[in-house]
C-alpha cells in the first residue's frame, strides 16, 4: 500500500515493506533534477512549501515581453516575500519535501556519537519496530569528549555507552548495537589527507580500518536502508562518517538493488531544529524527505532522548529533536548516465572512459579556482585518491590515501567559468565508481558536498574486509 496523505492532526508512518517501488522513486527523482531544476518532488499541501517550490525552479523559457514580464516578476516577488515571511518561523526545512520512500525490513543506523542515532532517526526506528523491521545500530565513537564537566574520558565514555544501550533497549531485545571505539573528535582527521584513524586509547592506524568496519556492518546487516549523518552537517565527525560510509558502500557495491540512503542532520546552526539550517545550501543541494510522527511516537522519542542524561544539560536542549517530523536528505548516489544539474554532478560513460561534470554554482564550486575536488576509490582492495586542483593550469595528483601524492595522468581536466569537466582514463572506468567531494577554498559561505558516483555496476566485487 502506498504511503497515505497526511491530514492535519492524523499522520501515518511510511510502509516498511520491501522496496519494490524504489526504481519508480528513482526515475521520478531523475525527472525532478532535469532541465536545471533545484527542486525535488511534488509540492506539499502546505502553502509555505508551495511558495518554496515556486522559488526553487529555474525557468529558462524565453521572455517575449520584457516590461510585462518585469511587472509580473515584481508582483510575484512581493507575494512570495509576504508568504515566506510567515513561513520562516514555522518551517524547519524550507525546501520542498518529498514523501518518505519504502525502506524495507532491515535498517542500519550509523552514528558518530552516542545519542545521534536517536536524535536523528529515533522516530524512524520506532516506526520500524512497529512494523517488525530488523534494526542494527553502529556507534563509531564513545563520545568521551562531550558532556557534563563532572564526567570526562573513560567515565564519560562508559556512561554514554550505558545510556545508549538503555535507550535502545526500549526498541526491543532483538536490536543489535555495536560500539567501534574510535576517538571522539577524530573522525574528521581520519577522512582528511592524513588518512589516520585514532582509537580512544590513542592507538593510530590507517583510516581504511574504519571503512572496513563499516563494510563489515553492511555485510552483517544486509540493510534495505542505511541512515547516516548528512554530508553538510557542521560537525566534522558527522561529515567524515558520511563520506566513510559512502566509501564503504562503494566497497560493497554489487549489481543488484542497493540500500536506500537517508541522511539526518544534527548540527546546522543555533536555530536548528526547529528553525531552518543556517546555510541555504544545506536546504537546496539535496532532496529532502520526512517522517511525520504522531503524538504518541513523538512522546516516545522524547522519552528515549531523556535516557541520555549526560547530554541533556539544565535546559534539555536536545529534546528539541523530539519534534513532529524527522527530516532526511537523499540524492547522494549518482549513477551513470545522469546529466549534470545545478545541485549535483553528472556522470557518463563514453568511449574514452568516464566523464564527470560539475556546474560552478554557489553551492558546489566557486569561480575563483581555489576550490579543489577529491575522488576516493578502491583499487586492488586499497583506497586511492585523486586530488584535482582547479588553478591555471588545472592539475591532478594521486596515489594511495594518506601517502604523498604524485602527478596523475589518468585524469584530464577542463575548466571554464561555468563548469568543470573531468575525463577519467586508464583503468579508472573499470572500477565501480568513486566518492567525489568538494574541498572548498577560502571563499565566504563555501560548503563541502559529497556524492557517491557509480559508473560501472558490473565491476568485480572486492574481497571481504579483513577482520
Amino acid at each position: 500500500m502506498p504511503p497515505l496523505p497526511e491530514p492535519p492532526g492524523s499522520v501515518h508512518h511510511p510502509p516498511f515493506h520491501p522496496a519494490v517501488a524504489r526504481a519508480a522513486v528513482r526515475v521520478d527523482e531523475e525527472h525532478a533534477h532535469a532541465a536545471g531544476r533545484i527542486v525535488d518532488g511534488a509540492p506539499s499541501t502546505s502553502s509555505c512549501r508551495g511558495a518554496q517550490l515556486a522559488t526553487g525552479v529555474v525557468d529558462a523559457s524565453p521572455v517575449h515581453d520584457r516590461n510585462a514580464s518585469l511587472r509580473v516578476a515584481t508582483a510575484l516577488f512581493w507575494v512570495l516575500i509576504l508568504i515566506l515571511a510567515g513561513c520562516h518561523r514555522r518551517e524547519g526545512v524550507r525546501s520542498p519535501v518529498r514523501r518518505l520512500p519504502p525502506l524495507g525490513q532491515r535498517l542500519l543506523v550509523l552514528a558518530p556519537h552516542p545519542d545521534d542515532e536517536v536524535l536523528g532517526a529515533g522516530g524512524l526506528m520506532l516506526a520500524g519496530r512497529s512494523e517488525g523491521a530488523r534494526i542494527a545500530v553502529v556507534v563509531l565513537t564513545d563520545g568521551e569528549a562531550g558532556g557534563r564537566a563532572s564526567l570526562r574520558g573513560d567515565d564519560l565514555a562508559a556512561t554514554r555507552e550505558e545510556e545508549t544501550r538503555r535507550a535502545l533497549a526500549h526498541l526491543g531485545p532483538e536490536l543489535a548495537v555495536r560500539f567501534l571505539g574510535y576517538a571522539d573528535g577524530r573522525l574528521g582527521w581520519a577522512w582528511s589527507e592524513h588518512w589516520t584513524a585514532v582509537r580512544r586509547d590513542g592507538t593510530e592506524e590507517s583510516a581504511q580500518t574504519i571503512v572496513d568496519d563499516i563494510r563489515g556492518a553492511l555485510r552483517a546487516a544486509a540493510p534495505s536502508a542505511v541512515l547516516l549523518p548528512m554530508p553538510l552537517d557542521e560537525h566534522p565527525d558527522h561529515r567524515a562518517l558520511n563520506r566513510l560510509t559512502l566509501l564503504a558502500l562503494l566497497g560493497e557495491w554489487r549489481e543488484r538493488d542497493d540500500p536506500e540512503l537517508l541522511a539526518y542532520l544534527i548540527h546546522a546552526g543555533h536555530d536548528w531544529p526547529p528553525g531552518a539550517p543556517s546555510d541555504p545550501c544545506t536546504q537546496l543541494l539535496f532532496p529532502w524527505t520526512r517522517l511525520v510522527l504522531d503524538r504518541a511516537t513523538q512522546e516516545e522519542k522524547s522519552a528515549l532522548i531523556r535516557d541520555y542524561g549526560s547530554q541533556l544539560g539544565r535546559r534539555g536542549a536536545i529534546l528539541r529533536f523530539a519534534r513532529p517530523e524527522e527530516p532526511f536528505v537523499r540524492g547522494q548516489i549518482i549513477r551513470a548516465d545522469r546529466p549534470v544539474g545545478r545541485t549535483h554532478p553528472g556522470v557518463h560513460r563514453v568511449p574514452e572512459g568516464v566523464v564527470v561534470r560539475l556546474l560552478r554554482t554557489r553551492c558546489i564550486l566557486g569561480a575563483d579556482r581555489e576550490d579543489r575536488l577529491r575522488l576516493r576509490f578502491f583499487r586492488a582492495g586499497s583506497v586511492e585518491e585523486r586530488v584535482i586542483e582547479l588553478g591555471s593550469p588545472p592539475t591532478a595528483i594521486g596515489g594511495p590515501a594518506g601517502h604523498p601524492l604524485q602527478p596523475a595522468g589518468d585524469v584530464r581536466i577542463a575548466v571554464t567559468t561555468r563548469a568543470v569537466r573531468l575525463e577519467l582514463g586508464g583503468d579508472l572506468p573499470e572500477l565501480a565508481g568513486a566518492v567525489l567531494e568538494v574541498l572548498p577554498g577560502n571563499r565566504p559561505g563555501a560548503v563541502a558536498p559529497a556524492w557517491l558516483l557509480i559508473w560501472n555496476a558490473r565491476a568485480s566485487a572486492l574481497p571481504p574486509p579483513s577482520s
